[in-house]
C-alpha cells in the first residue's frame, strides 16, 4: 500500500504544472538629473539580455547588432522601482506603452553626488538592478550645468555629411568605432569632479543608447543623463530643433 501511494505521489508530481520561470529582461538607464527638491529618472525596460554591441565583430556582425537593437521587445506596464541607496527611500512607477519610464522622485535631497538603484519588480521577468549616480544641485542656488552635444562635439560622428550618410555609418559601427574629440573627456571629468552636473544630448536614436553609453564609459567620460531621440514620436528631421527643445525643457 505504501509503495502504491509513493508511485501515485511521483505521478502527481510529474503531472502537476511547474511554476513559470522568470524570463530574462534588462533595464537601459538614461540617467537621472535634478535638484534638492526632486530628481527625474529616465530609461527603458526590454525583454531579453542586454546587447553585447558586436564588440570585435565585422561589418555584418555590427549590422546585425544594430538591427537587433531596433527589434527589441519593450516591456509595457511593468513596475520600475528607484531606491535611494543612502536613505533607502523608494518610489515605484510603471513603464508606458513603449517600455519607457520617467520617474520623478520627490526630495528633499542633500546636494552633492548620490547613488540610486533602479530595479525591475516583476514575477514574470528578471533583470539585473543597475546603479545610477546623480549630482544633485541646490534648488535655491542654481549653478553651472554642462549640456554636452555628442555629435561632432565630443565624438566624431560625421553629422555634417547628411542624415543618410550618418544613418548608414551608424548601422555598421559600434562604440569601438566612435572616436572621441581629444581632451573632451578630461575637461568634462574635471567639471564633474567639482560638482558640476554633465548631461549629454544627441539627435541619434534612443535604441542605440547602450552603444552611446559604452562609448562614453570606454573613453573616460563622466556618467551623466543621456538625451536621445525616439524617432517614432519625434521624427528624424531638424536635429537642431530637437536639441534646443531638450535645452529648453
Amino acid at each position: 500500500m505504501k509503495r502504491c501511494l509513493s508511485v501515485l505521489g511521483v505521478i502527481f508530481f510529474l503531472a502537476a504544472p511547474l511554476p513559470a520561470l522568470a524570463k530574462h529582461a534588462h533595464i537601459i538607464s538614461l540617467g537621472g538629473h535634478g535638484t534638492t527638491q526632486a530628481i527625474i529618472f529616465r530609461g527603458r525596460a526590454q525583454s531579453g539580455k542586454p546587447s553585447k554591441g558586436a564588440i570585435g565583430k565585422g561589418r555584418l556582425g555590427k549590422l546585425a547588432s544594430t538591427a537587433h537593437a531596433f527589434m527589441r521587445n519593450d516591456l509595457e506596464h511593468v513596475r520600475i522601482r528607484v531606491v535611494d541607496v543612502e536613505s533607502r527611500r523608494t518610489i515605484d512607477q510603471a513603464t508606458d506603452d513603449e517600455g519607457f519610464y520617467r520617474i520623478p522622485f520627490p526630495g528633499p535631497f542633500s546636494p552633492g553626488k548620490k547613488i540610486f538603484q533602479v530595479l525591475l519588480v516583476s514575477r514574470k521577468y528578471k533583470a539585473e538592478p543597475i546603479l545610477v549616480p546623480v549630482i544633485v544641485v541646490e534648488a535655491s542656488k542654481p549653478g553651472l550645468v554642462v549640456l554636452a552635444d555628442i555629435d561632432d562635439t565630443i565624438a566624431h560622428t560625421g553629422v555634417p555629411d547628411g542624415a543618410l550618410s550618418v544613418a548608414a555609418r551608424a548601422s555598421i559601427s559600434n562604440s569601438e568605432d566612435m572616436r572621441p574629440i581629444p581632451h573632451a573627456a578630461k575637461l568634462l571629468s574635471l567639471l564633474e569632479e567639482r560638482g558640476v552636473p554633465v548631461l549629454y544630448v544627441s539627435a541619434g536614436p534612443v535604441e542605440l543608447a547602450p552603444r552611446t553609453k559604452d562609448f562614453l564609459a570606454r573613453n573616460g567620460f563622466p556618467a551623466g543623463p543621456l538625451f536621445l531621440r525616439y524617432y517614432e514620436d519625434e521624427g528624424i528631421k531638424n536635429p537642431g530643433r530637437y536639441k534646443r527643445a531638450v535645452v529648453a525643457g
